[in-house]
């Protein structure tokens, strides 16, 4: 209507694009703190208990600052353990032997006062290669960090144990030193002390190695007395005043 000048029209619309331009620039500065914002806020990936902070608030860090804290998952826990080839092959080859699952076994502690721990694990991992310098294999279980009687988290990560591992449908057999077994030419037996305290001679078929002791398969019954020293000062036949030797198989 010609109300008012052209450029007056002109005039307002360049003030318009003006500050078109100055909102954009503004959203974009609101993005760039809002994402700065969002890296001041560091969530853990995993649960668990953080350790020492190693910075305080108000501490200006980068990329190139040391860790801001060490975060250790408590529950469930991993313990890793050497096993030797020797044994791995045992063990694989009497589960080929019997179909069963090498994994199927039970984990459990000893804790560093020799106390068992209440709750027990599974193997989850086998490594894939042997040690060149140990000539064993790295395996390991997870096992759940709350005791028995209800002490949370009593297991420690680095802490020093003593790994149990059992079969899960436990097989009872008879075991005896390994120092109580002698061999000739017929094979092995061992001396045994009768009811009359009279050595004898008994052929046995000895089974497999359990640390310190092996398990005997045929020729003794439970209670027989069996010779695990002196052998080389007794005969068959010779009556003899024989005593309790002391433990020396250890866990059973």
């Amino acid at each position: 209507r010609q109300a008012s000048a052209r450029a007056t029209l002109d005039e307002a619309q360049a003030r318009y694009s003006q500050a078109e331009g100055e909102l954009q620039r503004l959203q974009a500065t609101l993005a760039r703190a809002e994402l700065n914002l969002d890296y001041t806020d560091i969530s853990a990936p995993i649960d668990g208990r953080i350790g020492r902070a190693a910075f305080s608030v108000g501490d200006f860090v980068d990329p190139a600052s040391e860790s801001l804290a060490t975060i250790v998952r408590q529950d469930p826990m991993y313990v890793a353990f050497p096993v030797t080839s020797r044994t791995l092959l045992e063990v694989l080859r009497r589960a080929d032997e019997t179909a069963q699952d090498p994994r199927a076994v039970r984990v459990r502690l000893r804790l560093a006062d020799g106390s068992i721990y209440g709750k027990t694990g599974t193997i989850n991992f086998v490594d894939v290669q042997t040690d060149a310098t140990t000539d064993t294999v790295t395996v390991r279980a997870t096992i759940p960090n709350t005791e028995v009687g209800g002490s949370e988290h009593l297991l420690l990560p680095n802490a020093l144990v003593s790994v149990i591992v059992e079969q899960a449908d436990p097989e009872q057999a008879l075991v005896i030193p390994q120092q109580a077994i002698l061999i000739d030419q017929s094979g092995s037996y061992v001396l045994v002390v009768d009811q009359q305290s009279r050595v004898q001679q008994r052929r046995i078929r000895p089974g497999t190695t359990i640390g310190a002791g092996i398990t005997v398969i045929d020729g003794l019954s439970a209670g027989d007395q069996v010779v695990v020293g002196g052998q080389q000062k007794v005969r068959p036949g010779q009556v003899v005043a024989a005593s309790a030797s002391p433990d020396t198989l250890g866990e059973p």
